[in-house]
């Protein structure tokens, strides 16, 4: 299965009824694995910096989306 992008986006509680839903979409992708660690990084990256609730914590969710599969990470 050829992948043509991978689209990494988060809501991050920020305050009460206050949230952030940065995203960050990666094309021409080569490899997979550094793909999705660009995406998660980034995520990562403002859950340390803005998130309410301390770290994010990886797992994976398996979603439909546009008739394709694509893995979406999340955390909770």
């Amino acid at each position: 299965m050829k992948i043509t992008k991978m689209t990494f986006s988060a809501t991050i509680p920020t305050g009460q009824y206050a949230n952030i839903t940065p995203s960050i979409e990666i094309s021409e992708i080569e490899d997979i694995k550094s793909a999705e660690k660009a995406g998660i990084d980034f995520i990562k990256g403002f859950y340390a910096r803005f998130s309410t609730i301390g770290e994010l914590n990886d797992r994976v969710k398996v979603s439909k989306s546009s008739g394709m599969s694509e893995i979406n990470k999340i955390g909770l």
